[in-house]
């Protein structure tokens, strides 16, 4: 899965893909869906698999040649939104819960909020949750993936300054990968959290699910070098090979999936391998540099997107969709989120200094 040039449109076509099934994993709860708008459906749980093979794919060259500051630079990087966010949707929730009987009536019927039988009623433990777990029920569920992709950071870069041999490396990352599908198909990992609080259960109950996309992520981006040099035909046929493998199987079910906190199972490993695979080495070389630069432009914000989509749909839920006719939890409910946060987004990072951006980008 090597990249062709520094920016590579296929992947940018998959974070714009893969940031509306985060909304849609979220907002989007349609039941008896068939066809394209299944397989859309199907594929919301593919986001954090697919942008987690990418991100320790696109920096594994940092883990084998960086020393601490490019780790310090790094929890930096991924710090700044996991320490703001909150306090932002902290804030807002909380004016929103005192003076909008709207928005508390909006949020509190979504399934995001009503499955687990959540009130909009927010106070300082809200945020202790947050930041100890990655997710709070009120604040960002999502940042459990934040809270997954620091600990594996910090766990794997340390690991692979002391083992050095490439051989050992190999070794290391392979039996981790092993290891960790062995728990998770074993009773061991849910009997052990399934008894914990909601945010320990569903964020550090999936360190063993992410585990395996980070440490193949850093193999297979080790040897950058040699991958990015496939052309021609192979390049098609491993672009369709990676199609191939996501709609097998995820049409088949010939992968059991073991019980568990979300994301575990070697057949969801296989299908995120393979649209990452897809992408990754569409032929688009000769697509022109306006489209690209545009492609490219619109997924500057998939990041923020994640970050900010639930408040957003909080808001347009209470404020904006009863006067639009916009039907609850649907498809085009979900495009509107996904429009009104990459918007959001963009205003955010035209506000100056670094850290603007650090939160969208």
């Amino acid at each position: 899965m090597g990249e062709q040039k520094k920016t590579n449109l296929g992947l940018s076509l998959i974070r714009v893909w893969l940031s509306f099934e985060v909304v849609a994993d979220h907002y989007w709860h349609t039941k008896g869906l068939t066809g394209t708008m299944g397989f859309l459906f199907g594929m919301r749980s593919l986001a954090v698999p697919c942008f987690l093979w990418m991100s320790f794919y696109l920096t594994a060259n940092r883990y084998e040649t960086s020393d601490g500051h490019w780790l310090t630079t790094r929890l930096g990087r991924l710090g700044v939104p996991y320490l703001v966010w909150p306090l932002i949707y902290f804030a807002a929730i909380l004016v929103g819960a005192a003076f909008s009987p709207a928005f508390v009536s909006a949020a509190e019927s979504l399934t995001e909020l009503k499955v687990y039988g959540f009130k909009m009623a927010p106070d300082i433990w809200d945020l202790v949750r947050q930041y100890l777990c990655g997710m709070d029920r009120l604040l960002l569920h999502q940042f459990w993936f934040h809270n997954n992709m620091i600990i594996w950071t910090v766990v794997l870069f340390g690991l692979l300054k002391l083992v050095k041999k490439p051989s050992t490396r190999l070794y290391t990352l392979v039996g981790l990968t092993m290891a960790a599908f062995a728990i998770q198909y074993s009773p061991i990992n849910k009997g052990f959290f399934d008894p914990m609080s909601w945010e320990v259960k569903y964020s550090y109950g999936r360190l063993v699910a992410t585990l395996p996309y980070a440490a193949i992520g850093i193999l297979l981006g080790m040897n950058r070098g040699a991958l990015s040099k496939i052309t021609g035909s192979l390049r098609v046929f491993l672009s369709v090979t990676g199609l191939f493998l996501l709609f097998f199987v995820y049409y088949s079910k010939c992968l059991p999936r073991p019980s568990g906190m979300g994301y575990q199972g070697i057949s969801l490993f296989v299908m995120a391998f393979g649209a990452v695979m897809f992408f990754h080495y569409l032929p688009l070389d000769r697509v022109s540099g306006v489209v690209g630069k545009a492609v490219d432009w619109i997924s500057r914000y998939c990041m923020g997107i994640y970050c900010c989509h639930l408040l957003v749909g909080y808001v347009l839920y209470a404020w904006v969709f009863p006067y639009v006719g916009v039907g609850l939890e649907t498809f085009w409910a979900c495009i509107w989120i996904w429009l009104a946060s990459w918007l959001c987004c963009a205003l955010i990072a035209l506000i100056p200094g670094k850290y603007s951006k650090m939160l969208v980008q």
